[in-house]
């Protein structure tokens, strides 16, 4: 345990405790946006940012792996972790247990399906098509406001597989619709080229890292260090390296690579 309800002291100095104990724990999860291997060592999007934030207060950053929004936010209630960096926007009610940083990333839910498959432009066309999805709290809140006025509108919730695991799939023409964050179609359209969004859902939202709601001093922290100047170039070069160059490849392109790495 990192801190207990009834442990005021250590509550009170949480960032104290972290710095003595020389490691940040972070809840992330494993695929191509947040964290992963890569040729040369541990990266990711996520994991790139937190370590930038763990370097600066002089600890090491130890990552949790958790997929599922639910358990993320149970784990940091409990102690287990310090923040979640998950790469996820929170729906009204899983953001009312935790403590919200600064928003970092502008991203949007989007309704993704398979190029020669489904066509649909607005939530009014897809009456007897099932959206498929993970949990999501801010989804399910999305799609429960849309429901009032599109009677007809159905999703299917899949808690055993992941966001990229259901964006294969749709690829693959096992399910028709499934629905994601922006950045995360952004990073597998170069695995599935012909993934395209048939529109958006709700608002644009902000990725912000969630802390324990008593994590007083890590939050102010955390806040001090993503208003820095300093923060916002190196999340720009983070959302350069990351996203922007893949928005540039085209369809055309990507498809005749593939087509080249299949002779």
């Amino acid at each position: 345990m990192l801190f207990t309800g009834c442990d005021s002291q250590l509550l009170k100095n949480d960032l104290e405790v972290i710095k003595a104990r020389g490691e940040l724990t972070v809840i992330t999860r494993n695929n191509a946006v947040c964290y992963f291997e890569g040729p040369n060592g541990l990266t990711g999007f996520e994991y790139d940012l937190a370590k930038a934030f763990a370097d600066d207060l002089g600890v090491e950053l130890r990552p949790l792996i958790i997929e599922e929004e639910a358990d993320m936010i149970k784990a940091l209630r409990d102690g287990q972790a310090d923040i979640v960096a998950a790469g996820i926007p929170f729906g009204r009610q899983s953001a009312r247990l935790v403590k919200l940083g600064p928003g970092y990333l502008d991203v949007d839910q989007q309704v993704v399906g398979r190029r020669g498959g489904i066509v649909a432009n607005d939530v009014s066309e897809l009456s007897g098509t099932t959206i498929w999805m993970t949990g999501s709290s801010l989804r399910l809140e999305t799609l429960s406001a849309l429901k009032a006025d599109h009677e007809d509108l159905t999703w299917e919730m899949l808690p055993d597989h992941s966001t990229e695991e259901l964006l294969q799939m749709v690829w693959n023409r096992l399910l028709p619709l499934t629905m994601t964050e922006s950045h995360t179609l952004t990073m597998n359209q170069r695995f599935y080229p012909e993934l395209v969004v048939h529109f958006n859902l709700g608002e644009t939202r902000k990725l912000a890292w969630a802390m324990h709601p008593q994590s007083r001093r890590l939050h102010k922290a955390v806040t001090r260090w993503f208003n820095r100047n300093a923060t916002r170039q190196f999340i720009d070069g983070l959302v350069d390296y990351y996203f922007s160059h893949l928005e540039a490849v085209s369809y055309t392109h990507l498809r005749a690579h593939e087509t080249e790495a299949d002779l």
